[in-house]
């Protein structure tokens, strides 16, 4: 039992489960600039063209130009956070299917997965009083 409630509380939050990146490249003009988040994995970070690439869990792809997220000061951190293979949480602005299949779009934001799990500092130090 706690093995199925596991299995299906990690895809089951709402539009980012749902929505695949297939679904995007097949009515690509309904999503056409609109801002998205959705749980994907890191494929490979390509450092000297800056790129990213993710996929999701049917394994289609998506590509981001980072060129400039490496130059800015905000972005530094959460770059060193890229590990491949570790669930992300990608927030993205949605702009096509490229030349040769790969969806592109700019992204806005990512975070791992992972911390999204933690709890939040101020609800912990309220229960341990």
């Amino acid at each position: 039992m706690c093995i199925v409630c596991a299995l299906s509380g990690h895809y089951s939050y709402g539009q980012a489960a749902e929505l695949l990146l297939r679904d995007l490249a097949s009515e690509s003009d309904k999503y056409t600039g609109k801002k998205i988040t959705m749980r994907l994995k890191l494929k490979y970070v390509d450092w000297l063209f800056g790129k990213v690439y993710f996929y999701d869990r049917k394994n289609y792809d998506i590509a981001f130009d980072i060129s400039l997220q490496t130059e800015m000061d905000e972005y530094r951190y959460e770059l060193l956070s890229l590990r491949e293979g570790l669930d992300f949480e990608v927030t993205f602005l949605y702009q096509g299917v490229g030349n040769i299949g790969i969806i592109n779009g700019e992204l806005v934001k990512f975070i791992p997965v992972i911390l999204l799990k933690l709890p939040e500092g101020d609800n912990a130090n309220k229960n341990s009083k």
